[in-house]
């Protein structure tokens, strides 16, 4: 590539691809955490995890992606003065436009920073930068990011995580209304697709949960899918009442709570129970 540019034509027109795909990432990483389904890993087998309708890796993955992109639109700032004056309303190439556009608020969302990232993307690539700050690293750090991200939500999103299978292990999923589930890979004796009831899937995965420790928005999304409605509000008030005890804290200092103190609880208190098990459908 000529002497001139930081990155080659090729990276530079990927990582334009994958900030205009940002928003979109970042819309499927909620959607796993709200839809309370279970994201499988490329083999779509279970592993070591326990069957948790909620994978901590979404959220993580959420987390870099939005500090890796927030970190460079900071990087892209530092040091630049506030101005005002008429700007193209679109990516251009003036250098006025540029300068002043550098220092407008980037909004909040991991959405709106990249989208302000991918406005001034010609101006991250052609830059000198410190040791640690050249083109290449951003490059190298937000592909990343944005590639671990679109791993992660990349898994059914019609259907919901019925457990894996007793034989094999592999992943199963059903549609909402579906009472059984089969394992699209094991057959028995005459050739059929061994098959579940997606009920009794629900309630193993609910007691297989009882030992998990998380935090109260987490508690209320499994407990919720698998059992009743819950608010991580009520878990909060019970530990003001003195009621529930938090049995540690995560590394984002959070307090963590035991999902079977959680059930206990809502076995003794007065919330109404329903009738079955229901798996709300995805919208």
């Amino acid at each position: 590539m000529p002497a001139a540019r930081r990155v080659c034509p090729a990276c530079h027109s990927e990582l334009e691809r994958d900030l205009g795909d940002v928003p979109s990432i970042a819309h499927d990483l909620q959607l796993a955490l709200a839809r309370q389904v279970r994201i499988s890993d490329s083999s779509g087998r279970r592993g070591h995890e326990r069957p948790l309708p909620y994978d901590q890796r979404a959220g993580d993955a959420a987390i870099l992606l939005h500090r890796t992109i927030v970190a460079w639109v900071q990087e892209l700032q530092a040091g630049v003065a506030i101005m005002h004056g008429p700007t193209c309303e679109t990516a251009c190439g003036h250098p006025t436009c540029t300068y002043i556009t550098l220092s407008t608020d980037a909004g909040h969302s991991t959405a709106d920073h990249a989208r302000w990232l991918l406005r001034h993307l010609r101006v991250m690539v052609g830059r000198d930068g410190s040791e640690n700050t050249r083109p290449h690293h951003a490059v190298e750090q937000l592909t990343n990011a944005i590639r671990k991200a679109r791993h992660i939500i990349d898994r059914p999103l019609d259907q919901v995580y019925a457990g894996p299978c007793d034989l094999c292990g592999r992943d199963m999923y059903a549609r909402p209304e579906a009472s059984r589930v089969t394992c699209p890979t094991c057959v028995d004796e005459q050739g059929h697709r061994i098959g579940y009831g997606v009920q009794q899937r629900r309630e193993w995965m609910l007691a297989e949960v009882e030992e998990m420790r998380l935090p109260a928005v987490d508690v209320a999304r499994a407990v919720t899918s698998l059992a009743r409605p819950i608010k991580p509000a009520l878990l909060r008030t019970w530990v003001a009442r003195r009621r529930l005890v938090p049995v540690g804290t995560n590394a984002h200092g959070k307090p963590l709570f035991r999902v079977g103190d959680v059930l206990d609880l809502m076995e003794t208190s007065s919330m109404p129970k329903s009738t079955e098990l229901r798996i709300e459908p995805a919208r």
